[in-house]
Formats: C-alpha cells, structure tokens, sequence
C-alpha cells in the first residue's frame, strides 16, 4: 500500500513538470508529393532498328551462324532487366557499346542489368539448329531480340526464303529481307543438287482373298544424290498398304495425284511398296491398269490361280508358265517392259457353272417429290439372296438423273458405268462382305425438270438388274407450289392406293402420297405433267408458357410460344401484346424478319416471318417490358396472343424483387396452381421465388394484381469481425503501431482509415500481400478491398514523441476507421523498464492470452516484436465501435533510472540503517536529525523496490548485515558496561 501511495505521488508530481508537446505538422509541394507518387514507377526498354547477318551452312545437320547489331535505351526508375534471346540457344558473344557485357539467365531468357538511361549500341553472335521439312529443304527458325524492325542478310549459295519479310535486294549469294517486329523469323533454302533417279523397278501381282482387287508388290532400286530424293509409288486411285526403304518404314504423302515416297539421305537404296488396285469387270472379262513412271528398267511378274490367258495392252512379249496339280494350277507370267505411262493387264476368267449362279429378288419403292425446276427421287430396295452371295448389286439409272448418294450396311463403294450395248447405264453396289440374306439400300437422286405448268414429265424410273424376281411402288408426292397432274402408265403399273408402302415407309413420310402405282417385273413408263400444287389448309395449335417479373418500375416478361402444327407449313405467325407494351425482343428458328401488322388496331401486333415454310413444332421466344407509374398500385397483366390458333393454352408465373408485394385482384379464366406444378420452362428461368401460379385453356384471359412497395432494410456492406491493434512504446519517443483488421466486404471499394496527427505509414498489406494505398481528399487513408470475401488488412504507422521521462503521460488513439468494427484487442508493448501505474479510457484491460482469443476457424496474427530485449504487455478490449472518431488511451507510465542509481541509493540505505542500528545496539538516544536518517534510508529502499528490481539475495544480505552490526555492537556496549561495574 505505502508503495502505491508513493508512486502516485510521484506520477502527479511528473504531470505537471512537463509542458504538453507543441503542435506538429508535415508540408510539402505538390511537386514534391508527386515526385514521391513516382517513384515506384518501373523502368521500361526502347528498342531501334537492327541488322542481321545470317551465313547458311553447306552441310544441313551444321549450325546457323547469326551476328545483330542493334541499339536500345532503358526510360524510367531503377535498374531495367533488357531482354536478349531464349536461353537455350548457343550464345558466343555479346557486347554492349564495344565492350564484353555480363548476362543473366532467368525464366527461361538471356538478359542483360542495366542501370543507366543512355542508347547503347548492341552486339550478339549466336547460333541456331536446322532441320528439314516435309519436302526435304533444310530450314531453321532463328530467334530474334524484342527489335522494333531489323534488316536481315542472308548469304546462301542457293535460293533462300524468308517469312515474314519482305526480299528487298538479291545480289550474288546475299538476300536482303525486311523484318518487321517479330519475335523468330523462319529461313529455308535449297539443299545440295545432284543426280538423283530409280534405276529399275519390278512389280509383283497376284489377286487378293476376295477376287475384287490385285495386289500389287513394287521394288524399286533407287541412286540418290539429295539429302532428300521424293519417288512416285502409284497414282492416287491405288490403295497403299505399306512403304518401308529398306527394313525402315516410310511415311507417304499425296501430291500431284500421285503417292510419294520421301528417302532420307545419300547413296543406294530399294524401296518396297504394297498396294492394291481395283479389278475391272465391267467389260466382261477382269482387267487392272497400272500407272507407271517411264522408269528405264520395269519388270511385270503376274500370279494367277488357275490356268489363265493374259494379255497386256499396249502389247508386250509375255513369258507365262502354268505350275501346279490339275485342279490346283497357278499362271505365272513375267514381261519386261519399255518406258511408258500405263498398261492394261487383262487375264480370262472361268465362269461358275448353272448350278453355282447367284439368286437374287429384289423389291424397290420409289419416291418421287416435284419441287420448282426439279424432281428428287428417293429409291429404297430390298434385296433378298435366295441361293448363293452376292458381292455386287446392280441398279438402273436413267440417262437425266443425277445419283448423289447411296445408303446401305456393308456397301464398301459405288461407281457409275455407262450404257453399252449389253448393258444401259447403271450403278454397280460393291459390297465389303458378300451378301447371303437380306439387306436395304437406299439411292438419292435428283433431275432437273421444266416447272412452267402444263409441261410433260417423264417420271424416272430406278430398277435393280440382274435379279431373279423384281416388284415395286411408285409414289408422287406434290411440292409447296408445283405438284403432278394424273399419270399415263404403261407396262406392268397399276394405281393403288397409299397402303400399298410398308408401314415403316409410311411412318417416316412427312408428306401426304397423291399417287402411287404398284408393278410386278418391268414397271414400264409413267408420264404426267406439271401442275400447280393445291392449297393446303394449315392448322395449328398454340401453348404460351410467360414467367413474369415485377420490378420497381418496370414489368418484365419472359414468353415461349410453342406452336405446333398440324396440318400444312407456315411461313408466318402473327403475335400480338396489349397497347402500352414496349417493343418486344423476338427470336425463333430460320427467323427471316419481325414486321408491325397495323390491320389489329386494338393490340400491338407483329408478323414473325421465316426464312422458309416450316411444319412440326416452332418455338418462338419473346421478351417485353412495360413501364409501372410511380404511384400504380393496380397491375393488369399483359398477355402475349398467338393469332389463327386453333388452341390456345400456357401456363403464367409471377415472381417479384424484393420490396414488391403482390396480391391477387381478379382474374378471368385462369385457374390457380401449385409452383411445383408449373413447366420447367418458367421455373427455371429466375432464381427468385415464383409466387403465384395459373393455367388457362382459353385466350384471351385477364389478371389484375394488387402492388404495394416496401423499402428495403440496408445491411451492412463491410465489416471488422477482429480488431488487433499492436503499439510499442519505445523510450525514444517512437510509437509504431501495427492495426489489423478481419474484414469480411460485400461492395465497399475502400477501408478508409483517419490515423493520428503525424502519423508516418510505414507498410500496408492484404492478407500478408504489400499493396498500395493512396490519400483521398479528406488526407484519409484508403486501402482498396476485394468484393464479396473475406480479407485482413494490415496496417503500420509510426507517431514520433519526446523521449520518455521518468515519469510520463502518454496519449494513445485507434485509427478512425469508417467501418463497423467488432472485437477491439490493443495490446502496448514497453520496454521492461517501463511500468504502466494508471490509465484513463472506455476500453476494459484483459489477461494477456486473450489476445490469441477469436472465433473458430480463424487464427490471431502474427505481429513483428517492435521492443529489443525483455517486454511487459498491457492488453486492453473494445466489444463494438460502431463510430469513426477513434478510441483514445491515456496511461501514466514511470520510467525506471539507470541501474546504478538504485545501487547507489540502496547503499546509501545501508549506511544510514546501519548507523542508526549501531547507535541503538550502543544504548544511545535518536536525536531529531537520527529520526531523518532513519527516514532517509527506509525511503531509499522503497525507491529501490519499486523502481529497480529488490530480490532475495539483496534483502537476506541487508537483514544480514544489519543484525550484525547491531548484535556486534551490543555485546561490545554489555562488555563496556560490564567492565565498568567491576
């Protein structure tokens, strides 16, 4: 008690011993400030034109040699990093201004440091890698420095190219090229000539598995002189199966219709190729054409199983062999030929005998649909093997139709042969897999016809050929404008009716059949004319799905018509919305045009147009608003019509934004629903609630809707869930004060901080990231804040003081923040010699570890200790501040001496007890001046306890001391006394 009663005193006496700091304040020129505003700016790099000296190598695996020589100059602040090459190039020399330059390698680049701001001249020697392109020129891509533009020559003793560039001057082995700013430019030039050629060729045929294609072999012994020598295999209708020089297989390629083989490198080699050529049998007897190259040595080498005659065209000397048992017997047959472009191998071919013959019948249902100036056919037959396999199908066109397309499982190709006099003109169906049941194909085609009406129509007909039995159905189908008139049959027709198509024919027709003639065998002729199309009457169904959004000042709605029609196409629908609906945003399918329709006067009404006359199903979205008055408490709903409709029915939601109320007035045959039972379509369309619901099965239809309008409650749009704030009191008279803010934002832009009068930033961060903050207006701190998260904001300023006196008054405030702040935690850090003996605030002090104390899931920040050696902490709490002036904290702190002048005190203590003890322990008397002493020494050891540290060892060594003096000095006295007596 007697110790806090002293120093209280002593802390009264200090208040007014020391005068109040005068005020302090900071200027400077607006120049000046933004001098400092500048200085972070980055330093940048200006390029010039530069030159460049490529040297092409002679031998293409060697290194491209490139020398520029460029300038450059670095604008702004700091050292600038000038970006050179990739570093994974061979850089030999670099020099800047003539002189050796070091060079850094850093993100994968070459780069020079570079200090001063003067143009230096720039010198680089660095070499690239060619290679070789799919035509076998050698090229290389040579990296160029960020230049603005560059003159570039390349010496090559052949011709060179250059992208991107443009070739400026060729003079002997020099090409100059201008490059505009690019990062890499591409050289290719010619490699090493020389003669390069196939000296012989054989070829090796022998049919495959199927019998429906050769099999071709082609050895070819080569010279080459080039790096790359290119050698045509076959021409392109050929099937290449393989290539390989050697054992080492070769990639082809097409060019100029011909299969090209590309061999790598110098000197000899065989090439051997497979491929397989189709066999001809649309003459009689096989035949397969071979393309060949004018190579000076060729060899034919022909295997035919059987005994075969073969005989080649243009004719050629044969030398044939028949080999094998009777029964199993294979013609061998060779001929050696002279340089050509092509020959016929043609051999004879044994017939099947009766009983082996293919079987086939066959049953076809023609389509044929009259559009203007032409009439497409569809041909759909059914072929049904009744003995053997059929490995082709055979169907006759007629000379005016134009086949497109063929359809069918297991067709591997199609040709088209024209008519001869065995055969007329048909389309023979390759199959990949021989035929043994039943299978569909499908042929498209179309010819081109007059469509002026009353002109003749000599209706195609498509048969198959070579079938056993053959039956089929001719359909017409009329077009939009042009139809047929009654047919002229001939032959085998006769009319039925539409029943005489299969079922799965007739499901998938979108078009009524107007005439239709059945046949058995031969059809014979069908002939009609042109007439015009009768009018199809259209019908329709509508189904309106609206959501509707009431919005202050505005109605929005959101339609889809789905028109559904039923009969006939459409080219046009008409829609219609009340007067007063502003204009409506229309979209649908093939949508050619929207147009006004003024013929409704009572509704606003639109044609939608399409680009085509469209049947089935059409959807058509559409979005309309209508303005709400201020004061409109009665809402009618506008309705979207859809005209002609035979039926019209929807479905209606209304969803409203917050603040918007909505009752129902009244309503017109509409029937109220479920939400949940409302389309997808409308639930689906807003993330707001849908409040009412309706259906209606008949148009028109009316709801009115009672409005009334709420103000919104305003929430918070930021806030501080945690505040830290960290001062350190230094004795120098600094306060450095670190304030952390847990922020969680919605849509503020700024925290904006006032801190105290002379307040230095030091360092400003956003989740342990340094960002920068500006001043506004109001010289308030702002530190921008990211939208909609979660984000701590730390932020540190200095308060410079006289330094501390004995005893101190210090005055302490929280930045002014313009935000909610919650959980306020200021912690004040002293050095150990500093005691905090009174302080003045709103704020509650706190035990130390609630510091670390927060909500779960977040952690209390790590602060930079601001105080060398040992600390005393006063922590002191704030649960809400909901204001921008800033909490302020006034402590009255005693500032502890040297520590020798507590020694010194404490010893002047002992002597002053110790002669007080001696004079007692000798029977004398305290005088007046003794009693001050005595005083003096017991307030010299309180000054000592309550400044300096009094511990254990200083207390037993006193008490110690004192006991000896005082019984030393007492037996002396009784020895005196004693000796006195006797």
């Amino acid at each position: 008690m007697t110790r806090s009663l002293l120093v209280m005193a002593w802390a009264l006496m200090g208040l007014n011993a020391h005068a109040a700091p005068p005020n302090e304040q900071v200027k400077m020129s607006l120049e000046r400030y933004r001098a400092l505003l500048d200085q972070g700016t980055e330093a940048q790099v200006t390029w010039g034109p530069a030159r460049v000296e490529v040297s092409v190598p002679e031998v293409t695996t060697a290194g491209v040699a490139v020398h520029v020589y460029g300038t450059f100059q670095v604008k702004g602040e700091g050292e600038a990093r000038v970006p050179l090459l990739p570093s994974d190039l061979v850089l030999k020399a670099v020099e800047v201004d003539g002189q050796g330059a070091p060079v850094l390698r850093e993100a994968g680049l070459y780069s020079l440091p570079i200090k001063d701001h003067q143009v230096h001249t720039l010198s680089l020697h660095y070499e690239t890698q060619g290679g070789l392109d799919q035509d076998g020129r050698p090229f290389s891509m040579i990296p160029l420095p960020p230049v603005a533009s560059a003159s570039m020559t390349v010496r090559s003793a052949t011709p060179v190219d250059v992208w991107p560039g443009r070739v400026k001057q060729v003079e002997g082995e020099s090409t100059v090229v201008d490059l505009p700013h690019t990062p890499a430019a591409l050289v290719r030039w010619e490699g090493p000539t020389g003669v390069s050629g196939v000296r012989s060729v054989r070829y090796d045929l022998s049919p495959d598995a199927s019998g429906d294609g050769m099999d071709v072999t082609a050895t070819f012994t080569i010279t080459a002189a080039d790096m790359i020598t290119p050698i045509r295999i076959a021409n392109q209708g050929a099937a290449l199966l393989s290539a390989a020089d050697g054992a080492t297989p070769i990639t082809c390629k097409l060019k100029e219709e011909w299969h090209i083989a590309p061999l790598k490198g110098r000197g000899e080699h065989t090439l051997t190729a497979r491929f397989r050529l189709p066999i001809d049998r649309s003459h009689g007897q096989p035949k397969v054409t071979l393309e060949l190259t004018q190579i000076p040595i060729t060899q034919v080498t022909l295997t035919i199983p059987g005994k075969r005659s073969i005989k080649l065209d243009p004719p050629v000397p044969i030398h044939s062999a028949l080999k094998g048992e009777a029964g199993q017997e294979i013609t061998y047959a060779v001929a050696d030929l002279p340089p050509s472009e092509q020959i016929d191998i043609s051999w004879t071919e044994t017939r099947a005998a009766p009983e082996s013959l293919v079987r086939v019948n066959a049953e076809s249902w023609q389509l044929l649909t009259l559009q203007e100036g032409v009439l497409r056919t569809r041909v759909l037959v059914d072929y049904d093997v009744i003995n053997g396999k059929a490995k082709e199908l055979l169907v006759q066109i007629p000379e005016s139709v134009v086949l497109y397309k063929i359809i069918g499982d297991g067709i591997e190709d199609w040709r088209i042969f024209s008519a001869t006099p065995e055969m007329p003109r048909h389309v023979r169906v390759s199959l990949g897999t021989p035929l043994e049941s039943k299978a569909r194909v499908e042929l498209q085609a179309e010819m081109v016809v007059r469509s002026k009406e009353g002109a003749e129509l000599n209706l195609p007909i498509m048969r198959p050929l070579q079938v056993f039995r053959e039956a089929g159905v001719v359909a017409l189908f009329d077009g939009d404008k042009v139809g047929f008139g009654l047919a002229e049959i001939t032959g085998a027709l006769r009319k039925v009716g539409e029943d005489a198509l299969p079922v799965d024919i007739r499901q998938g027709l979108r078009e009524k059949v107007n005439q239709a003639y059945k046949h058995v065998g031969a059809p014979g002729s069908l002939t009609s004319k042109v007439v015009a199309a009768t009018t199809k009457k259209v019908r329709f169904d509508a189904r309106i799905n609206t959501l509707y959004l009431i919005r202050e000042g505005a109605l929005r709605g959101y339609a889809v018509a789905l028109v559904e029609l039923k009969s006939g196409r459409k080219d046009k629908i008409t829609l219609s919305l009340p007067l007063g609906v502003a204009e409506p945003r229309i979209t649908a399918p093939s949508l050619n045009k929207v147009e006004r329709n003024e013929t409704i006067k009572d509704r606003l009404a639109y044609d939608v147009r399409f680009t085509q006359a469209l049947e089935g199903a059409v959807q058509i979205d559409v979005e309309f608003d209508l303005v709400l008055q201020k004061e409109q408490h009665l809402l009618t709903m506008p309705d979207l019509r859809v005209h002609e409709a035979e039926v019209e029915s929807g479905h209606l939601g209304i969803a409203a934004e917050t603040g918007m109320e909505v009752k129902l007035a009244e309503q017109k045959d509409l029937r109220k629903m479920s939400i949940n039972e409302l389309p997808k379509a409308i639930r689906l369309r807003t993330d707001l609630e849908i409040l009412l619901g309706y259906h209606y099965a008949h148009a028109p239809w009316s709801l009115g809707l009672n409005i009334t309008r709420h103000r919104t409650v305003e929430t918070l749009n930021a806030e501080a869930a945690h505040v830290w704030l960290d001062s350190a009191v230094l004795h120098n008279g600094h306060y450095i004060t670190e304030a952390i803010y847990q922020i969680t934002n919605k849509d503020r832009q700024f925290l904006r901080l006032r801190l105290p009068e002379g307040s230095k930033v030091l360092k400003v961060k956003a989740d342990g990231e340094e960002i920068k903050a500006v001043v506004d207006e109001e010289k308030h701190i702002a530190i921008p804040l990211p939208k909609n998260r979660a984000v701590r904001i730390s932020l540190t300023y200095q308060q410079t003081h006289k330094p501390l006196r004995l005893f101190e008054t210090i005055q302490l405030e929280t930045p002014g923040a313009d935000l909610r702040a919650n959980d306020i935690k200021w912690r004040i850090n002293f050095a150990r010699e500093s005691n905090v003996l009174h302080y003045e605030a709103a704020l509650k002090d706190a035990p130390p570890y609630v510091w670390a104390q927060t909500s779960a899931g977040e952690a209390a920040p790590q602060t930079e200790p601001r105080v060398s050696g040992p600390s005393i902490h006063y922590l002191f709490t704030y649960p809400v501040h909901d204001d921008t002036t800033p909490l302020k904290l006034k402590l009255y702190v005693s500032t502890t001496p040297s520590e020798r002048w507590g020694y010194g005190g404490l010893i002047l203590a002992v002597l002053l007890l110790a002669y007080i003890t001696r004079k007692r322990a000798m029977g004398r008397k305290l005088s007046g001046l003794d009693w001050g002493l005595l005083v003096i020494g017991v307030l010299l050891l309180l000054v000592k306890a309550t400044l300096w540290r009094f511990d254990e060892a200083e207390g037993i060594t006193i008490i110690g001391l004192l006991l000896a003096i005082g019984v030393g000095f007492y037996l002396r006295k009784r020895a005196q006394d004693k000796a006195a007596q006797g």
